[in-house]
């Protein structure tokens, strides 16, 4: 399914949050890592922000509480990661595969069904 405008901004920035997940994934240079992650803290919390603005009263309406906890409980998740002072290697490292599941999920799950509740309710609006 193409991705719908709504969503296409939101999608570039998984496209970002991936290839973090990635390099964390290849590497265990946590002072790089480290660095990376307080680069992307900024985008990424924004990120957290805006969706939670924009898609959680759709979820809501969708009535989709298994989509709505998940994400909920990941987003609440790596925030705690992103805002703990100090992360470990072994930190880092379940962070990046959070993000890259997160990511995934929201791509591959969140977005087809938010996707499908738009072509079913404005088609039958019309």
């Amino acid at each position: 399914m193409k991705r719908d405008p709504r969503l296409i901004e939101f999608s570039r920035e998984h496209h970002s949050a991936l290839k973090l997940g990635l390099l964390i994934k290849n590497s265990d240079d946590l002072p790089l890592l480290i660095k990376e992650i307080k680069k992307a803290k900024g985008m990424l919390l924004n990120h957290f922000a805006e969706e939670e603005t924009d898609l959680l009263s759709i979820m809501n309406e969708m009535n989709s509480p298994n989509l709505v906890a998940q994400f909920e409980s990941d987003h609440k998740q790596l925030r705690a990661y992103l805002h703990q002072s100090e992360l470990a290697l072994d930190d880092v490292k379940a962070f990046g595969a959070l993000l890259t599941s997160h990511s995934r999920f929201e791509e591959k799950e969140l977005f087809q069904a938010i996707q499908a509740y738009w072509a079913e309710t404005e088609t039958g609006n019309q």
